[in-house]
């Protein structure tokens, strides 16, 4: 049986909107009473936690969600998001009352905040979403060597469903989230080239209904981001039938720091989009989109893949082999 737990996010723009929420939400009860604005279900990375949540139920899975009292906690913990969480399962695990802890992915926004915590002895595993991240996670805290669980989230395939058939669409969805104003020009002036009819949606300005409704148009879209950890957002357009084409420079600049090796677009594949790095790179796959050159079939990678219930079982099979791999039975 598993306790599945989440706490407050850590910095970052996460932080920074719940801040911003906390004054806008009187404001928007008073506009409309009726209408009263509802704490969110699912804690930490919604989507993260949504998934994982909803997969072990329609699996059937003995599992509890942040539970109220301590005493409820079953013997393995993962613990999703939440560094005042963690401090508390930390002193439960050396007190004996938990046998398993595993955390992540969305615990700190580096594996060297908080004096590397994430580090601890007693935590068993920690979750990262692909291999890129943990490649980076390893350079900068080889503490966790051996320790580390490359674990994706997964998708509702029931509500990420293709509407219209694919040949009966014929919008391109750019989805923005950096680089500037300039760039993007490039970008709409290639589609306006190419008789394309583009809509934008833009990260962290929109809701699942709104960008469901712009994929459902979508013959294809095109992902604007320079890193991405796992790509839900990627994995919800493949899920609706949609095939991307993203922007994948390979680098990003954090902290002040040029960060090499990463990756726009973790799960790509073949069955899915294609990437590019250059505008002129970006003209040759839309000549050849145009021309239906490719054979790409998202929703059916998904369905095989990324759906809640596919992803919640991999989580759970493999919490039981890294307890024998340990010897924690």
């Amino acid at each position: 049986m598993i306790t599945i737990l989440t706490g407050s996010l850590s910095s970052g723009e996460h932080t920074v909107k719940r801040k911003i929420m906390q004054f806008i939400r009187p404001i928007l009860r008073m506009i409309d009473k009726k209408k009263p604005i509802l704490t969110p279900k699912y804690g930490g990375h919604n989507a993260v936690t949504r998934s994982l949540v909803e997969g072990m139920k329609k699996n059937g899975e003995k599992f509890n969600y942040n539970p109220a009292n301590e005493d409820s906690i079953f013997e393995n913990v993962v613990l999703l998001s939440g560094i005042e969480k963690l401090e508390r399962m930390l002193y439960l695990k050396k007190a004996g009352k938990i046998q398993f802890l595993i955390v992540g992915p969305n615990i700190v926004d580096h594996v060297l905040d908080y004096d590397k915590i994430v580090a601890h002895p007693l935590i068993d595993y920690f979750i990262v979403p692909s291999e890129w991240v943990k490649k980076v996670v390893l350079h900068d805290c080889p503490e966790l060597k051996d320790r580390i669980l490359i674990w994706p989230a997964g998708v509702d395939n029931k509500f990420w469903f293709p509407v219209k058939p694919v040949e009966k669409r014929k919008g391109v969805l750019i989805y923005k989230k950096t680089e500037s104003g300039d760039f993007y020009d490039k970008i709409f002036k290639l589609l306006e080239e190419l008789n394309f009819s583009a809509d934008v949606i833009e990260y962290g300005n929109y809701n699942p209904a709104e960008f469901k409704k712009k994929l459902s148009n979508s013959f294809f879209a095109i992902f604007v981001s320079r890193s991405e950890s796992e790509g839900i957002a990627l994995v919800e357009a493949w899920s609706m039938d949609v095939p991307t084409v993203v922007y994948n420079p390979g680098d990003f600049i954090y902290r002040g720091k040029l960060v090499k090796e990463i990756s726009a677009c973790p799960y790509l594949n073949e069955r899915v989009g294609k990437d590019w790095k250059t505008i002129e790179e970006l003209r040759s796959l839309l000549l050849k989109m145009k021309q239906n050159k490719f054979s790409f079939e998202p929703r059916k990678f998904v369905l095989e893949n990324l759906t809640d219930e596919i992803t919640a079982k991999d989580l759970v099979d493999k919490i039981k082999f890294c307890k024998k791999v340990i010897n924690v039975f």
